[in-house]
Parts: C-alpha cells; sequence; structure tokens
C-alpha cells in the first residue's frame, strides 16, 4: 500500500482514498506561509473589469488612420502570450500580430513569423493546449490553417482540412471545442451576403461535411463571428437578426442535451449598440468576456471587455441556483440519482467568505483512473446553493468521481453509472 502511495498524484491519491473507503474527504487547505502571487502582469496590466465594459488596448495599440483591429485579442492558456488581427489601411490586409511576456515584462507588437502579408489573414485561436495556433489565411480562398510550436517559434502554416460542400465557401470567423469540432461561418454563392453557422465534428482525425446549426441559431439576416465554449454547452456570435439595438448584436445561446439550441439571449445595451458588435471571445481561465465594437471610438473598432460573470448571468450555464437562503458552510452533496442512467443531479452549497466576495467554484467529473473527462462548472459564484445536471450519454457504466472546489474548500464524492 505504502508504494502504491508513493507513486499516485496527489489527484490520484485523493480520488484512491475515496475508493478504498467509499467515504466523502474533505480538505480545508490554508495558506501557512501567506505568499501572495503577483498576478498584475496578466492582460497587459491593464485595469480588471467588473460588470460594466472597459476598452482593453492601452494607448499604444489604440486603433489610428493607420490601422485598426480586425477582431479582439486572444491569449494563449498561460496568458503570457497574446495574437490579434489588425487591418492595415495601405495594404488593405490583415496582419497576424502578437506579444509576449518575457522576464517580466510585454514585448514591443511584432507580425507573426509565419503570417504572410501579401494575404489577408486573421482570427488567430489557440488550441485548448496552446501548443498550436489556428488561423485564416484568404490568399486562393478561404482556408484554416495551423501551425505548433517548435522552440521559442513556430512552424510552417500546414493546411487544415474541411471538406466545405460544392456552391458554399467558408467565413473568415472560426472557434474550436476541446474535442476538435469546429464552428464556423459558411456562405451560400448564392447569397453571398447571408452566413449561417455550422458545425464539422473532428472524428478519427478528420473533420466531417459541415452541419447547419439549424434555425434556431440562423436566421434571415445572418450570423456571423461565433464563440463555442471549450465543452460545448453554448456558443455565443453576432447576428442582424430583428430586435437589436443596432447593425450586428451579439448572442448567447444554450446547447441542450438532444444537441438542439436554446433560443438565442441578446446581451443587452451594456455590450449591444448602434454600431457593429462582433467577435465575442471568452478568455482561457473564463475571468473575461472579450468583443470588438465601434461604439465610442474615435477611430475604427477596439476591443473592450467585461467580466464574464455578466454573461454568465444572462444565461444560467447549466447552473440552476436553488434558494435564497446564503449557507452557513461548503458541502457538497451526493447526486440523485445514484445509480443512474443517463443523467444526474449535483448539489452544493457555497457559503459567504469573510470579505463577502464570489467563490471561483470549479466542478469537475473524472474517470475511476482520475482522468478529466468533463468540467460541469468553472466560474465565480456568489454564496447560495445550487444544482447542475450532468448527461452522461456518452460515457460507459463503470465508476466515476465528482470534485468540488471553492476558495479553499475541496470535496469529492463517488457515483456509478449502469447502463
Amino acid at each position: 500500500m505504502k508504494k502504491l502511495i508513493k507513486f499516485l498524484s496527489p489527484l490520484n491519491l485523493f480520488l484512491a482514498l475515496a475508493i478504498l473507503t467509499g467515504t466523502l474527504y474533505t480538505q480545508d487547505i490554508n495558506n501557512s506561509n501567506n505568499v501572495k502571487t503577483d498576478t498584475s502582469w496578466k492582460y497587459l496590466g491593464r485595469p480588471r473589469p467588473g460588470l460594466t465594459p472597459l476598452r482593453f488596448p492601452p494607448d499604444s495599440l489604440l486603433a489610428t488612420n493607420n490601422w485598426m483591429w480586425h477582431g479582439t485579442p486572444i491569449f494563449a492558456p498561460d496568458l503570457k502570450e497574446m495574437f490579434w488581427c489588425r487591418y492595415n489601411h495601405s495594404t488593405e490586409q490583415g496582419e497576424l500580430v502578437f506579444i509576449k511576456y518575457i522576464n517580466g515584462n510585454w514585448t514591443p507588437m511584432q507580425n507573426a513569423p509565419f503570417g504572410n502579408l501579401n494575404f489577408f489573414e486573421n482570427n488567430p485561436h489557440y488550441s485548448i493546449t496552446g501548443d498550436t495556433l489556428f488561423f485564416v489565411s484568404c490568399g486562393q480562398g478561404r482556408f484554416v490553417f495551423r501551425v505548433v510550436r517548435a522552440g521559442s517559434g513556430w512552424t510552417e502554416p500546414e493546411a487544415v482540412i474541411i471538406p466545405i460542400p460544392a456552391g458554399y465557401r467558408s467565413g473568415m470567423d472560426f472557434s474550436f471545442a476541446r474535442n476538435g469540432n469546429i464552428y464556423f461561418g459558411m456562405v451560400d454563392t448564392n447569397h453571398p451576403l447571408l452566413s449561417d453557422l455550422y458545425r464539422s465534428n473532428y472524428i478519427n482525425g478528420q473533420f466531417q461535411i459541415p452541419e447547419n446549426l439549424g434555425n434556431i441559431i440562423n436566421s434571415d439576416s445572418g450570423e456571423t463571428t461565433p464563440f463555442i465554449d471549450s465543452y460545448e454547452r453554448f456558443i455565443i456570435f453576432a447576428s442582424k437578426r430583428p430586435g437589436g439595438y443596432g447593425r450586428h448584436d451579439i448572442y448567447i445561446s444554450k446547447r441542450n442535451p438532444d444537441d438542439t439550441w436554446s433560443t438565442p439571449v441578446n446581451l443587452g445595451p451594456v455590450i449591444n449598440s448602434s454600431t457593429e458588435d462582433v467577435f465575442p471571445y471568452i478568455t482561457p481561465d473564463s475571468m473575461y468576456f472579450f468583443y470588438e465594437t465601434g461604439k465610442n471610438q474615435p477611430i475604427g473598432y477596439n476591443p473592450f471587455w467585461i467580466s464574464a460573470q455578466y454573461v454568465y448571468n444572462l444565461v444560467a450555464i447549466g447552473v440552476n441556483k436553488q434558494v435564497n437562503v446564503i449557507p452557513k458552510e461548503f458541502i457538497l452533496y451526493q447526486n440523485y440519482p445514484n445509480p443512474f442512467n443517463p443523467t444526474t443531479k449535483i448539489k452544493f452549497d457555497i457559503a459567504s467568505n469573510v470579505k463577502s466576495e464570489m467563490s471561483n467554484v470549479k466542478l469537475i467529473i473524472y474517470d475511476v483512473m482520475g482522468r478529466e473527462i468533463t468540467v460541469l462548472v468553472n466560474q465565480k459564484h456568489n454564496a447560495g446553493s445550487y444544482e447542475v445536471e450532468w448527461n452522461a450519454s456518452g460515457y460507459p457504466s463503470g465508476i466515476y468521481f465528482y470534485t468540488l472546489t471553492a476558495g479553499t474548500f475541496k470535496a469529492a464524492k463517488r457515483m456509478i453509472i449502469i447502463k
């Protein structure tokens, strides 16, 4: 037993104890050294927004008469690298540029070493691990390319093969899910001004024929610039559908267990304006929501950002608040029903912390080997009682574990799928 424990990771040891005893283990981890990590460098050191949008770029990166932003910045998973596209007025091309956090400082803006200034290139997008970067190049048609990190640089661009049907062309905007599925705009060449949103599933290393997301998402007015949640729980996109505030407005829709979509919700006047509001993006740490707007901008378009909690508050993504009573302690309850097939509900209580601030809450499912298989919750929550439903249709029978982390509180429980 001692030899087994010696080689287990902290997480697997935590789960192994739960397997052996069948009981709940709760930890209250105190930082006895009281060491604080300096995170002020993140996001270029810009003042963090709350529930009111702030302009993101510092003065040195604002749109000018020579160039403007084309989309929002996107960040590597460690937040130490930022890519974006800027539109060059003189060449009428989109250029990929980036900055990095090195030795305590952000570097000056540079052109991407793999970019081609003769083509319109935009919409950079990191893989979940950050070792691959995708982007669109409009040299000879519109194609998605990828480059892979190689030392301190990148490999040469390689085309990503997506089977676009005859009579259609892809747009310049796309977003990847964690499993490799790609969401993007596609245009019927007989109606070139209207774009619908599609998904191409990634199966056995190949992209499949794109599927239209249906008339709940798509309208007769055109949809564009999708952002898909990494677990495909929701999609955020821009649309000119009736009832908006201006040109393109930004909407959010939840994905249902049967792969349909909920009626899109307009993000409202806090985000949307009488100008273009496009290119939604949520940062890798799930903390901030970015979008591009021309609202109150003297020249061109610039990215704004706001706490992602604003978006989560508009549409509760898989989490339902149960009662208004403030719990006195953190509790993770046993799922019900258990055993189950295919859905179960997990309840948890979030107590008010000393500073009356929101707690960063994570609810994660693991298989019996301790491998993470899905994240049900990863966002800040006020004190309260919550319930989330998990649909395990795609998972085999067996023992699974779910862990709740909220501040210094950690707890785990066991559940069983029987099919």
